[in-house]
């Protein structure tokens, strides 16, 4: 087995991890009906990525691609419904979801009736870059709430591990490739979970802290 295919397998492989680690907290959320600590914004930028990715796929002919990404789509749907679901207040979360939607036809609509279809697989790219780079940013979100609550409760080492390996993965699949719209984003991806880390090392006892302060 040569150095690209054990690179590709092991991607598929941590990869499908990754998409699958938001079910125990889902199925949770779903019997508490408590939402504290859900990334609803990963899974939403998720979704966003993954269909996006499909098109991306399509045309550069990879079936890695297309078929991971087919999956990480069904499940971030599921995600954002059971998010949805057990959240009190619907209104931000459903809004967020038309906006997410709005953005998604609205860049179909452009790529197939306004972009020039010479460029249309560096037009691709180049949203999926956008997007990608969202999604792979998000986990600084749940970094500043730590900072802000000066307490770890919104991170999980579940999606943390995962997280982290999947886009040291993608950055390699993507060198090997020699493609920037694959390792660009998991890059920044894989420096957002390093600030997490950091994060939990430096406030991992805040709440033991605050508890004992009360």
């Amino acid at each position: 087995m040569d150095l690209f295919t054990a690179v590709e397998a092991f991607t598929q492989i941590i990869t499908y991890v990754m998409i699958v680690a938001g079910i125990p907290s889902c199925i949770r959320m779903l019997r508490t009906k408590v939402t504290t600590g859900v990334p609803y914004p990963f899974f939403l930028a998720g979704c966003v990525n993954s269909v996006m990715a499909i098109g991306y796929g399509i045309l550069v002919d990879n079936k890695t691609v297309i078929e991971i990404n087919l999956f990480a789509t069904f499940c971030n749907v599921f995600y954002i419904g059971a998010f949805i679901y057990s959240s009190q207040s619907k209104s931000l979360p459903v809004s967020q979801l038309l906006g997410c939607s709005f953005f998604v036809f609205g860049t179909y609509f452009y790529v197939t009736r306004l972009a020039n279809q010479d460029y249309v697989m560096d037009t691709i790219g180049m949203i999926l870059l956008f997007c990608s780079s969202v999604l792979l940013l998000t986990p600084l979100l749940q970094v500043k709430e730590c900072i802000e609550k000066k307490n770890t409760d919104s991170l999980t080492l579940t999606m943390m591990i995962p997280g982290s390996l999947c886009c040291g993965a993608w950055a390699t699949y993507g060198v090997l490739l020699k493609d920037f719209y694959i390792y660009g984003p998991n890059i920044l991806g894989l420096t957002s979970y390093i600030c997490q880390a950091i994060a939990m090392l430096v406030y991992g006892g805040g709440r033991q802290k605050s508890e004992h302060t009360d």
